[in-house]
């Protein structure tokens, strides 16, 4: 069957669904892949036998233009057909309003999706409008094939519960793999540096959600501790926008007399940061893609995580250690009351060192998750007092404020009470005045 996965998401969710590509291709299944342009590069790595379709549709963009919109939609869709897909897939829970309207133009193949999911997009009811298609009404169901799952279940486990509801098909090993040459491996970028003689860190990451980056403080303890107890280097990777604060980091560790690199990745060089990855001795940092792709090419990987999406995008990793803080408001979808996420603030320093200390020591089978030095209802109330704190802090400003106001509106009295504005209000209403008023002389 020539099935096409619907994913315009990003580089950690295309590495997360390894193994739901290999299965299918596994059974014989033709496999196409709706990437958007950028992360098309990706693909090969996964697994070569993907056929990619490639869109530059923004699901999660600011601002768009209705009318490109749609008709770069209408393109997709004719490749899709083009192709030649009997069933289309939508992998997502939390889906997007472009996600709806692709799969609904299909009602004449088999529909699959997570019934339970949900759109937590904008509406995109003008491109709807502008589409000249006949499509599936959202009222008959979006999916033909609905597949019921837990919205925090780990990602993996919903495509696995996918095909065996769908196809009866089971996945062997769920870990996903990104699998690149030796050779390759040979050609990286970093070749000056011996292989596993350094960490790689991509503390900030956080291009889509700023909330999720790691403390400065931390990623600078973690590669103090790397160099002073294992000899290791750290590369700090990046985009070009994170540039100031990977340099900050590496500026840090120079005061200390410790030497670091900073790597900023272009487009077209997810080659290059494989490389770095894959002949690095750890990764450290934020949930960023390159997280997963560690964690796809057996590196041992340290992260700290917030309660954003809880467990469902937790690194499936040979070894690894995950360091957050419980809360109450876990599952959040990153929609945070305050200006930076507690449940990555909290995170105790000591805690993240003791489980660095024993991932590198090979103490650690499997993915650990630290849930914090703090009881989830002790944390939960500390979070209270510090919005009860900014609470009388706001209160206490606005009291302030209205003790101004309340001097200016005493000063203006004073001022109305003088005897100069009595004499002003006197000449004012004299007949000389009434008469310059009058011509128009005097201006208003």
């Amino acid at each position: 069957m020539r099935i096409c996965i619907l994913s315009l998401d990003t580089f950690g969710d295309l590495v997360l669904r390894e193994p739901l590509f290999r299965t299918l291709i596994n059974a014989g299944h033709e496999v196409s892949v709706v990437v958007r342009t950028r992360y098309l590069e990706i693909l090969p790595f996964i697994n070569p036998s993907l056929i990619p379709i490639s869109t530059s549709l923004e699901p999660y963009a600011d601002v768009i233009n209705e009318a490109d919109m749609a008709a770069t939609l209408l393109d997709l869709v004719s490749c899709i057909r083009a192709w030649g897909a009997e069933a289309i897939v939508l992998p997502l829970y939390n889906r997007s309003s472009i996600d709806e309207l692709v799969v609904s133009h299909f009602s004449d193949i088999i529909r699959v999706g997570f019934s339970s999911g949900v759109n937590q997009s904008r509406s995109l009811e003008a491109v709807d409008e502008l589409l000249n298609w006949t499509r599936l009404g959202m009222a008959d169901g979006l999916f033909s094939v609905g597949i019921a799952v837990d919205e925090l279940s780990p990602e993996v486990e919903k495509y696995a519960r996918l095909l065996s509801e769908w196809l009866g098909l089971k996945i062997d090993n769920n870990r996903p793999k990104l699998t690149i040459s030796s050779k390759t491996k040979a050609d990286s970028d970093h070749s000056q540096l011996a292989s596993k003689a350094y960490a790689v860190s991509c503390p900030s990451g956080a291009m889509n959600v700023a909330f999720k980056a790691m403390p400065h403080e931390i990623a600078v303890a973690i590669a103090r501790r790397l160099f002073e107890k294992q000899g290791l280097i750290t590369v700090f990777t990046g985009i070009e926008l994170e540039r100031d604060y990977l340099e900050k980091i590496a500026q840090e560790l120079a005061g200390y007399g410790m030497p670091a690199q900073v790597w900023i990745g272009q487009q077209n060089q997810i080659r290059e940061l494989l490389n770095l990855i894959a002949n690095s001795q750890l990764y450290f940092g934020a949930d960023t893609g390159p997280m997963h792709f560690a964690a796809a090419l057996d590196i041992p990987v340290l992260a700290i995580f917030g309660g954003g999406h809880f467990a469902r995008f937790y690194p499936v990793a040979r070894t690894g250690f995950i360091a957050t803080q419980e809360l109450g408001c876990f599952g959040c979808g990153w929609v945070c009351f305050r200006e930076s996420a507690p449940c990555i603030d909290f995170v105790q320093l000591s805690d993240v060192l003791s489980g660095l200390d024993r991932l590198i020591a090979g103490k650690i089978d499997g993915v650990e998750v630290h849930t914090g030095g703090f009881s989830k209802s002790e944390a939960q109330r500390k979070v209270n007092l510090m919005c009860q704190q900014e609470r009388n802090d706001f209160r206490a400003e606005i009291a302030d404020r209205c003790s101004d106001i309340r001097d200016l509106e005493f000063q203006l009295n004073e001022i109305r009470t003088s005897a100069l504005y009595i004499r002003m209000l006197k000449i004012r209403s004299s007949l000389m005045f009434r008469i310059l008023d009058k011509l128009r002389f005097i201006k208003r």
